[in-house]
């Protein structure tokens, strides 16, 4: 509660949305896709997202705790292997998601998945100006 006293709801509700956008964006740009395809119907609480072809979500969450210690989740049931989870929510600010981000980018080098380092951060740190600058 003094959070939200602090920031105020408003400013809570922006940084969520701002947060979730940010996300969302950085992880198609690595190649993910959105689980939730219409827009309206995304939260900003957590950002979920199927992975690329060929990669195992499992295999990434788990070297995203051990080698970085960066805490996501992946999916469930039908979803296992395939879905990833970022959550954006209560304290969560601008430079915890880009070091998510960073960390995503890293795992998935480290399991093989051949992308280009920092094009996920870029778009993330691109996001975040465009929506904070005033």
């Amino acid at each position: 509660l003094e959070m939200i006293k602090e920031e105020g709801l408003a400013n809570i509700q922006r940084r969520q949305r701002v947060l979730g956008d940010a996300t969302l964006a950085a992880l198609l740009e690595l190649g993910f896709t959105p689980f939730v395809t219409t827009p309206h119907r995304r939260n900003y609480v957590v950002t979920a997202v199927l992975a690329p072809p060929g990669v195992d979500t499992k295999q990434l969450v788990a070297v995203l705790q051990d080698s970085w210690g960066i805490t996501v989740t992946g999916g469930q049931g039908d979803y296992a292997g395939s879905l990833l989870r970022v959550g954006h929510v209560g304290s969560a600010d601008y430079l915890d998601l880009a070091a998510i981000i960073t960390g995503v980018e890293l795992a998935l080098s480290e399991i093989g998945h051949a992308q280009t380092i920092g094009k996920g951060v870029a778009r993330y740190t691109r996001e975040i100006a465009e929506r904070t600058t005033q």
